[in-house]
C-alpha cells in the first residue's frame, strides 16, 4: 500500500492531469480529516495542492473546506455556525501587497495550530462541542468536554472556535506508549473519532481558542469588535487562547512573516503549520466562504529539501535497548548547512519503505530541526530493507542467523536487543546506560570518552562504576593524578547525595516513560517502597497519572531495582532525608551536607525558567511539591529569567497575564537555593 502511494505521489508531482491530481487530493483530504492514519504527510499534501493550483487555479477542490464526516462516523450533525477555512499565501510578495492595498492598518498575527478544528457553543450556559467536518456538516463530540476543562459560563450564549490539540510537552510524555501514531495531530484525530477514547491519553488534549463566533458584541455574524478585542474577550472568559501579536502595515512582508513562522515553530508550545494574518479592524464574519480579511501564511522558505540516494542505514542502540535508524548519503548542502544523514524514524518505517542502499529519498530540513525523510521515491536497489545483522528468521521478516541478536517489540514499530534472561548488555548499550546514569545524576567530569575507557577496563555496570577508585583510573590511558582524583571524588559525592528516586531515574531499570517526576509521584503516594515493599497493581493504578500499563511495567522492574541497590550496596534514601556518613572518594576525607530546604514552600507552584536551565533547582522544586513547566499560561505562578529586561515571548506573555517575573539571582536568594 505504502509503496503504491509513493509511486502515485511521484507520478502526480509531474502529471498534467488535473482530474487525477484532484481525485487523489480528495482521498488524502478525507483520510486526513476523518481518520488517524493520513495517506501522506502535510508537506507532501501542500506540494500536491500547489501542483493543482498551478495547473488549474480555479479548480473547485481548492475551495473545499475540510471533509464531511464519513458514514462510519457517528453523531453527524448540521453545524450551528459556518466553520470555514482560510485562503493561503506562500512566499508571494505581490499577493501580500495586493491584500495590504485592500486591508490597511495593523494586522493581528497568530499561530496556525496543527490540530483539529472545533467549535464550542454555549446556550444558556450549557456547552456543546463540534468538529468542523466540511464547514456545514460536522460531528457532535461533546463527550470530550470533560477532558478539556472548559470554563463554567452561567446563562451566556457564546460560540468560540478553537483547535483541539496536544502540546509538545504532553506529546513527549505519551509518545513512548503510543508509537502507532506518527504525530500528535493523528493521535487527536483518533480521540475525536473514538466513541470511548482512552482516558489516559484524552486527558492530555487542550482546546486552544482563536475566534469569537457569537458573543455579547457579535449577533448574526455582525461583529462590532476587532480580532484582537475578540481574543481579549475570549481570554476574559477563562479560555486558553492562541499566541498573538500585532504587526504594522509596513512590517507585513514575506520576510517578516517568514521570520515569525520560524520563531513560532521553535517557541510555540504546540505544533504549528503556518501563521494566520487578520486585518485588525471590525469585519462581518464570513458565511459559506473563506473570509477575505484574513489569510494563512505558509512558507517553503523555511523548508529546504533535496533528493538523495541512500548509502547505508546505521543502527544505534538506545539506553532502553531499542535500535534507532539513521540514513546516510553523500554530503549535500541545505540552507547553507552540510548534511550527510537523516533520521530513519523507526524500524517499521525502514521495513515498510524498503529503505537500504540505493533507495531514492527526499530529505527535508525545517528550520533548525534534524533532517528527516519527506518521502521515498524508490526502494533499495535489492528491494530489501537494511537491518542490523542477527535478526529473526522466518517468512516475511528480515533473515539472519538462527541465534537472534534483536527482535521486534510488541507493537512491531521498533526492533530491540533480544531480551534473553541472564544475557549481558553489549558495549554499545552499556555505554548508553552509563551515559544516561551520569547525565541524570549530573556527575561532574564523567564524559563519554571517560566512560568508554571505564567500560574497556571492566567498570561496565552501575555497581562497578561506584566502586572505582582514583588508582584504578590512573591505570587507564590518558588519566593523570588530578583528573583521576576529581572523577573519583565526583562519583563518591554522587553516592553520598543520591536519593532513591534519583537512582530509579538514573539506572533506567524502569525504562521508557519513568522520569524523575513520575517516580517522585509514585514514592510520594507509596513511601513504603523505600523500605522494600512491593505495592499491588491496585495501589499503583490508584495513583493519579499511572495507567495500568505503566503500573505493570513499574512492578516488573522494581525487584531488579532492589537487586541493583543491594549489589552496590546502597541505602534507598527518601527525597530530602538526612544523608548518611559519606563514602570516601579514595582520595581525601570528604564530608557531605544535606541540601538545605527552600526558605519558602513550592507547594502547588508552577514555575518557568527562561534563558537558562538549572537541574538542581528543578529537582528542589519537584521534591517540595512544585512543578517546572515550559509554557506561560494564566496558571503560571512565577517566571524566573536570566535577564528580566529581555523582550522574549515568554516574558511578554507573563507581563500580559500579570505573572510575577524575577531574576535568577533573586530567586536563588529568596528561596534559599
Amino acid at each position: 500500500m505504502q509503496k503504491n502511494i509513493e509511486k502515485t505521489v511521484t507520478k502526480l508531482l509531474k502529471t498534467e492531469s488535473v482530474e487525477e491530481l484532484a481525485k487523489f487530493l480528495n482521498e488524502a483530504n478525507i483520510a486526513y480529516r476523518n481518520t488517524s492514519k493520513p495517506l501522506i504527510s502535510d508537506d507532501t499534501y501542500d506540494l500536491l495542492e500547489e501542483r493543482l493550483r498551478t495547473l488549474d487555479p480555479k479548480h473547485p477542490f481548492l475551495k473545499k473546506i475540510g471533509a464531511v464526516p464519513g458514514d462510519d462516523i457517528g453523531n453527524k450533525v448540521k453545524l450551528p455556525y459556518w466553520m470555514g477555512s482560510l485562503d493561503k499565501i506562500r512566499d508571494d510578495p505581490k499577493a501580500i501587497d495586493k491584500w495590504k492595498s485592500t486591508y490597511t492598518g495593523d494586522s493581528l498575527i497568530s499561530d496556525k495550530l496543527d490540530g483539529n478544528s472545533a467549535l464550542v457553543s454555549y446556550v444558556k450556559g450549557v456547552a456543546t462541542l463540534y468538529s468542523r467536518g466540511d464547514g456545514k456538516m460536522g460531528q457532535n463530540i461533546s463527550h470530550l468536554i470533560s477532558f478539556l476543562k472548559f470554563p463554567i459560563l452561567h446563562n451566556e450564549d457564546v460560540a468560540i472556535r478553537g483547535e483541539i490539540i496536544i502540546s509538545k510537552d504532553n506529546w513527549k510524555i505519551i509518545h513512548d506508549t503510543h508509537p502507532e501514531y506518527a504525530n500528535a495531530r493523528n493521535l487527536v484525530a483518533g480521540i475525536l473519532h473514538s466513541k470511548k477514547p482512552d482516558e489516559s491519553v484524552a486527558k492530555y488534549i487542550d482546546f486552544v481558542a482563536y475566534e469569537l463566533i457569537k458573543g455579547p458584541k457579535i449577533e448574526a455574524g455582525a461583529a462590532s469588535v476587532t480580532p484582537s478585542q475578540s481574543i481579549e474577550y475570549i481570554k476574559s472568559l477563562g479560555f486558553k487562547t492562541v499566541y498573538t501579536r500585532i504587526l504594522s502595515q509596513d512590517e507585513l512582508t514575506v520576510e517578516r512573516l517568514t521570520d515569525i513562522l520560524v520563531e513560532r515553530r521553535k517557541d510555540s508550545p504546540y505544533d504549528i503549520d503556518g501563521i494566520v494574518v487578520y486585518n485588525n479592524k471590525i469585519h462581518k464574519l464570513a458565511s459559506g466562504k473563506n473570509p477575505k480579511y484574513a489569510f494563512a501564511f505558509k512558507s517553503m522558505l523555511t523548508h529546504t529539501e533535496a533528493e538523495v540516494i541512500v548509502n547505508d542505514v546505521i543502527w544505534n542502540i538506545s539506553k532502553d535497548g531499542y535500535y534507532k535508524p539513521t540514513v546516510t548519503f553523500d554530503t549535500i548542502t541545505l540552507g547553507g548547512v552540510n548534511i550527510q544523514k537523516a533520521t530513519g524514524f523507526n524500524a517499521l518505517f525502514i521495513e515498510k519503505n524498503k529503505i537500504g542502499k540505493g533507495a531514492h529519498i527526499i530529505i527535508i530540513r525545517s528550520g533548525d530541526v534534524i533532517p528527516h525523510i519527506l518521502r521515498v521515491l524508490s526502494p533499495a536497489s535489492d528491494g530489501k530493507p537494511s537491518f542490523p545483522e542477527g535478526g529473526p528468521s522466518g517468512p516475511g521478516g528480515p533473515h539472519g542467523p538462527k541465534t537472534s541478536k534483536w527482535e521486534w517489540n510488541e507493537s512491531h514499530v521498533d526492533i530491540m536487543v533480544k531480551s534473553d534472561e541472564g544475557a549481558s548488555l553489549g558495549d554499545e548499550q552499556k555505554l548508553k546506560v552509563l551515559e544516561h546514569f551520569a547525565k541524570t545524576l549530573d556527575i561532574k567530569f564523567v564524559a563519554k570518552g571517560t566512560l568508554v575507557k571505564m567500560i574497556e577496563a571492566g567498570f561496565d555496570t552501575i555497581p562497578k562504576f561506584f566502586k572505582i577508585k582514583s588508582e584504578d583510573l590512573l591505570k587507564l590511558e590518558g588519566f593523570k593524578k588530578t583528573s583521576s582524583e576529581k572523577i573519583a571524588k565526583s562519583i563518591a559525592d554522587t553516592f553520598n547525595n543520591a536519593t532513591c528516586v534519583d537512582m530509579m531515574a538514573a539506572s533506567n531499570i524502569f525504562g521508557r516513560g519513568f522520569g524523575t517526576r513520575k517516580l517522585t509521584s509514585i514514592i510520594k503516594e507509596i513511601p513504603e517502597i523505600l523500605r522494600g515493599k512491593t505495592p499491588t497493581l491496585h495501589e499503583m493504578t490508584e495513583i493519579d497519572g499511572i495507567a495500568e500499563t505503566s503500573a505493570k511495567a513499574f512492578l516488573q522492574a522494581l525487584p531488579k531495582f532492589f537487586i541493583l541497590m543491594n549489589s552496590i550496596p546502597m541505602e534507598c534514601r527518601a527525597p530530602g532525608a538526612p544523608i548518611a556518613a559519606p563514602v570516601a572518594a579514595h582520595v581525601t576525607e570528604t564530608s557531605a551536607v544535606a541540601p538545605a530546604a527552600p526558605a519558602v514552600s513550592f507547594k502547588d507552584m508552577k514555575i518557568i525558567f527562561t534563558g537558562f536551565r538549572n537541574k538542581d533547582w528543578e529537582k528542589q522544586i519537584e521534591l517540595h511539591e512544585g512543578k517546572v513547566t515550559t509554557s506561560v499560561s494564566k496558571n503560571t505562578t512565577l517566571l524566573v529569567a536570566s535577564d528580566v529586561n529581555e523582550k522574549s515571548s515568554k516574558i511578554e506573555k507573563a507581563r500580559e497575564l500579570g505573572i510575577k517575573i524575577i531574576s535568577k539571582e533573586t530567586f536563588e536568594k529568596d528561596y534559599n537555593l
